[in-house]
């Protein structure tokens, strides 16, 4: 990591030259840099395991019906960005090839994401120290995490296997970032 460290500093530092960018523009600039390489890193391990695994499609499934009950009802962070890394070769590489692998019945991961669902009704949309909600916009965002976790699980119903078992994972997993007990550790 340490290579990649000083290619992003001398990438800022050309930025900070010819833009003209102030010590703070530099400063969020290089973070900004950093960010992209570790999501980028964790992105190809990842999806790495996934190819390797043979469940690359599933992988990527998973995470996008993830991502679109999360964009509304958002939810807890991992605390570093190795327990982050962790998280995302348990959660979307392990229990998917498990859940494939050992053909788990749909209807245990429906029974799961039923109480996902109510999770979602009590809890979402679930603001961070990091990244807080504005009080004008919880009633809506709770209300569009309400209608896409209704629709993902009644979509599950009509999607072959694996999908549908998949769908009902993602939506469990998600629900489960929005309990109250995850978001007591977040540190500013």
């Amino acid at each position: 990591m340490h290579i990649i460290d000083d290619v992003i500093e001398r990438l800022a530092r050309k930025l900070q030259a010819h833009q003209n960018l102030s010590h703070i523009e530099f400063l969020k600039v290089r973070l900004g840099m950093h960010i992209v390489a570790i999501n980028l890193f964790k992105g190809i391990v990842t999806y790495g395991l996934a190819l390797l695994l043979n469940i690359f499609l599933y992988t990527l499934f998973v995470h996008i019906i993830f991502l679109i009950l999360r964009i509304f009802s958002h939810g807890a962070h991992a605390e570093s960005s190795l327990m982050c890394h962790v998280q995302n070769i348990l959660s979307f590489v392990l229990i998917p090839w498990i859940i494939i692998q050992y053909d788990i019945p749909f209807i245990y991961l429906l029974c799961l994401s039923v109480i996902g669902w109510f999770i979602v009704v009590i809890f979402a949309p679930a603001a961070t120290q990091k990244k807080p909600i504005k009080q004008s916009k919880i009633k809506g965002l709770k209300i569009k995490s309400i209608i896409t976790a209704t629709i993902l699980l009644v979509l599950s119903l009509f999607f072959p296997s694996p999908f549908d078992k998949l769908i009902t994972y993602a939506v469990t997993l998600q629900s489960i970032t929005l309990l109250p007990i995850f978001n007591n550790k977040e540190e500013i």
